[in-house]
């Protein structure tokens, strides 16, 4: 048991899949655009970082879809992570190939902190979890807009509500 879920004296959630052990060892990294229609100046996606054990997810909303900006996000992510849980070390991050999750500067940096970056071709099935909890928060987060009457600019608002939501069921 760790030390959050010992000091709060809740158990450790259980894994749901059944490959994956231990928190950390396995997260998944994509972007997730809004939908089509909907705008917002300032942001242009969201880094959404998914724990494969717990499936606890993590957005982080993205002004440019840059190495730039997605690299200090995933190491911002992997930082937290393993001082949240002490003893569960990031062990592999699982992505797409797109340019922004796959570059020199992040690969160097995961060999740095002995974390292996596994990538998938663009159209497998490898990410269908990640996928599958995408379509989900765009389906919750397109449903309290339209309850709410939100203009399409509060996008990013309501998806970080859905990810509230979504870790708490």
């Amino acid at each position: 048991m760790c030390e959050a879920c010992q000091a709060t004296g809740e158990g450790c959630f259980e894994g749901l899949d059944r490959g994956v052990t231990e928190r950390n060892e396995l997260v998944f990294a994509d972007l997730l655009f809004p939908p089509r229609n909907y705008h917002c100046t300032r942001l242009k996606a969201v880094l959404v970082i998914m724990d494969a054990h717990t499936r606890f997810v993590t957005a982080f909303p993205v002004k440019d879809t840059t190495k730039e900006e997605v690299n200090p996000l995933i190491q911002r992510y992997v930082a937290w992570a393993e001082r949240l849980c002490p003893g569960c070390k990031v062990q592999t991050v699982f992505s797409d190939v797109g340019g922004e999750l796959v570059n020199d500067e992040i690969t160097n940096w995961y060999q740095s902190h002995g974390i292996v970056h596994t990538t998938t071709p663009r159209n497998s099935s490898r990410l269908n979890m990640v996928e599958r909890t995408h379509e989900m928060l765009v389906g919750m987060m397109k449903s309290m807009m339209k309850e709410a009457g939100l203009p399409t600019s509060f996008w990013v608002d309501a998806l970080h509500y859905a990810v509230y939501l979504k870790n708490r069921s």
